[in-house]
């Protein structure tokens, strides 16, 4: 075998191992969400939000708009109840049944979590366990034992590759479910869509 012979056996063997050897459809399908968000900057869209199990009586659907813009930037609002905001470190809840504001600080990593799930499921396999499901979704369970979040399936859309809805379930069992529709992306936001503006007669509260 000449020189040449040894080198090209040498560059082509490991593509033909690599070639050979089956995908990890969790590796590939993080790599599509990736790509998928990859210039997404900024997020809108609306969502029915469905909750089952022993806590309630009957389903509870919720309905309202979402906002995202990164780094960890979100508006959540329920329609007619409760508004989540955050600019990425402070956590804002605002009911406005209660006329209350509560106030969470210091939040950034709870945030990044959470926001995560809906940005392209960014250093997810930091703390959850992926598996692939049919459909082309991702199953999450979490890798810490006290984590009271639960499991956590991610379904994205067909075209886009963008997160469509996700079906959170707890420990005891109850089902919350939220689909995304109407999404929107790149639009530019003020950075008073995420941050709370005092409200007349609303009461702060400072949470622990």
């Amino acid at each position: 075998m000449t020189i040449r012979s040894l080198l090209l056996a040498a560059l082509l063997l490991p593509a033909v191992a690599s070639a050979g050897e089956p995908a990890d459809p969790v590796q590939e399908r993080l790599a599509a969400v990736a790509a998928a968000y990859k210039d997404v900057t900024t997020l809108q869209g609306d969502f029915v939000q469905t909750s089952t199990g022993m806590s309630y009586m009957e389903p509870l659907v919720q309905k309202g708009t979402i906002a995202l813009a990164k780094p960890g930037k979100l508006a959540w609002k329920f329609t007619g109840g409760q508004d989540y905001l955050s600019d990425g470190d402070t956590l804002w809840i605002v009911d406005s049944r209660e006329k209350t504001c509560t106030v969470y600080r210091g939040m950034t990593g709870a945030l990044a979590r959470y926001f995560g799930f809906l940005t392209g499921l960014q250093d997810v396999e930091t703390h959850y366990t992926v598996a692939a499901t049919e459909g082309g979704g991702l199953n999450l369970a979490p890798k810490d034992p006290n984590d009271t979040l639960g499991t956590i399936a991610v379904r994205f859309d067909a075209k886009t590759g963008l997160v469509a809805g996700l079906t959170v379930t707890t420990p005891f069992g109850d089902q919350t479910e939220v689909v995304l529709s109407n999404v929107r992306t790149g639009a530019e936001l003020a950075l008073e869509t995420f941050v709370y503006a005092e409200l007349p007669g609303y009461r702060t509260i400072e949470g622990g």
